[in-house]
């Protein structure tokens, strides 16, 4: 008899692992590039806050990745997810020039939303600026965010520090075969 969760925690570490090993492929891909796009190191269940996928980039930046195939608003893995972007960025290594990403697998409204706060963040001038510039489902979304971030006294500046440096991507696992194995990954240099 399979244990409860497990096909749900497989589907999650297959997904980890296809995100990881587009990363590494890239690595190994002679195209010049700037240093700020040139990964040096990969490392998957890193010791840090965001632990699914950590990027180390030639300049020095460093981005965490949390991916989710699937998170429901508002679910105990809603909650840590926050929890644990907030505590990566507020750590002491974590730099101006770092980045968090959130990797959602499943095309949501709520990843619309996401992304959609997260880009309006970024330029703003602060927090008041950037909650004029929300949509009414952003405004509900970074509420509820606020409030797992610290429920006794939930802040607009604290999360708004937090989309400022947060990136939210679209990685339908089902698409790597066929659409970006040819190009993040090089050809080999041993004939078949």
């Amino acid at each position: 008899m399979a244990e409860s969760g497990g096909p749900t925690t497989q589907s999650g570490i297959h997904f980890q692992n296809t995100y990881a090993a587009l990363r590494l492929g890239r690595m190994l891909d002679a195209t010049p590039r700037l240093r700020s796009a040139r990964v040096v190191e990969v490392r998957v269940e890193a010791p840090t806050h965001v632990d699914d996928v950590v990027l180390t980039y030639e300049d020095g930046h460093i981005v965490y990745v949390q991916l989710k195939e699937a998170v429901a608003f508002r679910s105990n893995a809603w909650n840590k997810m926050w929890s644990d972007f907030d505590a990566q960025r507020s750590s002491d290594s974590f730099k101006a020039v770092d980045r968090l990403v959130l990797v959602l697998g499943e095309y949501t409204p709520t990843y619309d939303a996401l992304k959609d706060a997260a880009e309006r963040a970024y330029g703003c001038t602060d927090a008041a600026e950037w909650q004029g510039r929300l949509t009414v489902e952003g405004r509900k979304l970074v509420d509820n965010v606020a409030a797992q971030l610290n429920p006794e006294h939930p802040s607009l500046l604290q999360v708004w520090s937090l989309f400022q440096v947060l990136v939210v991507e679209h990685f339908p696992v089902l698409r790597v075969k066929e659409d970006l194995l040819p190009i993040w990954i090089p050809d080999s240099s041993v004939p078949h």
